[in-house]
């Protein structure tokens, strides 16, 4: 059975000869390229951030928050509702604090809040990792992203809008390595051989991959690079968006939805929605081969209800369905 979610495998009708479009517009925006996307996060707050303190976002990884408090940056904490827009009463009570960290949630916009910000007069630093496909007006902005939660690379980050000017630096190949071994022993197990040694031993060097990543200054893999320059992001566009619509035409997921439509111009990391149980959810999703990511696990109360169900670009229609019936089977039974 095709397996749903997890480990990413390339698939190559994506890939275009020569250059993308897309690729050359980041090159536009003096793009730095980094191992992971923490390293990026810190590059910036240690290199080029030019105050003590942050506004942040209550419902994060701290993958996310880690390299701001190593780099020595004060953190000052901002509530996310459950429709994942900002509260933004605390940003209007404290003046002093004049950076503002946006994460653009599962690839939407908080317009409210960009609004508010630059109404104040804040800088705004973009997490992009879930938007590096919306079209939105990113302007002058600092943008900071992770590669591997929409492409299907081993390793990358990005930081955009930098004012250092890059210079050479070594390649990272310290988790780069393992991850590609890992998504090449899940291409196996799927396509080839359903050994359950082959699938423990895909989860257990994706695992051991995670855990060795570090923050650093060190380059994205030439792998990975390649892959971005040359990924068609276009046709991926399209099809995330049509993903997203034939799960919102299903009135019971729906229902649980978190946003309920879709601009024309967001193009969506996943779909999240809220079910009671969450991990019971999954594991129940697991065991028919679709595997549901929790992306943040914090004190906000919206980590213990809220999970992001795929839409990635190589699932067909047929995936889709599979997925919507799994879903409502479980709902009907949560009512």
């Amino acid at each position: 059975m095709k397996i749903i979610g997890s480990e990413r495998f390339l698939n190559i009708d994506f890939l275009n000869t020569g250059e993308s479009d897309f690729f050359k517009d980041l090159g536009k925006s003096n793009i730095k390229f980094f191992s992971s996307g923490r390293s990026a996060i810190y590059d910036f707050f240690k290199n080029e951030f030019s105050s003590s303190s942050v506004f942040f976002p209550d419902f994060y990884c701290m993958e996310m928050l880690n390299p701001i408090i190593k780099a020595g940056v004060n953190i000052v904490f901002y509530t996310v509702r459950e429709n994942l827009t900002a509260d933004t009463e605390i940003l209007g009570r404290i003046k002093n604090v004049k950076w503002i960290y946006i994460n653009d949630y599962c690839g939407f916009r908080d317009n409210g809040l960009v609004v508010f910000a630059k109404k104040r007069g804040m800088k705004i630093i973009f997490d992009r990792t879930h938007s590096l496909y919306s079209k939105f007006d990113f302007s002058n902005d600092v943008q900071i992203g992770s590669l591997r939660k929409l492409l299907p690379v081993p390793d990358g980050g990005i930081l955009l809008n930098s004012r250092r000017k890059d210079i050479k630096r070594k390649r990272d190949s310290s988790f780069y390595l393992l991850k590609l071994n890992a998504k090449l022993r899940r291409h196996i197990y799927e396509e080839f051989n359903s050994n359950e040694k082959i699938e423990m031993n895909y989860v257990r060097l994706s695992e051991e991959s995670e855990k060795k990543i570090k923050i650093n200054s060190k380059n994205i893999s030439l792998y990975s690079e390649k892959i971005l320059s040359a990924y068609d992001v276009k046709r991926s566009r399209e099809l995330r968006r049509k993903n997203f619509k034939m799960l919102l035409s299903s009135k019971t997921i729906k229902e649980r939805a978190v946003i309920k439509g879709l601009d024309s111009l967001t193009v969506p990391q996943s779909f999240p929605m809220y079910v009671e149980k969450r991990d019971e959810v999954k594991k129940i999703l697991a065991k028919d081969r679709i595997f549901a990511p929790v992306l943040w696990r914090g004190e906000n109360s919206i980590s213990k209800r809220i999970i992001n169900i795929p839409v990635d670009e190589e699932y067909t229609e047929s995936d889709m369905i599979r997925i919507i019936q799994g879903i409502e089977k479980i709902l009907k039974t949560e009512r």
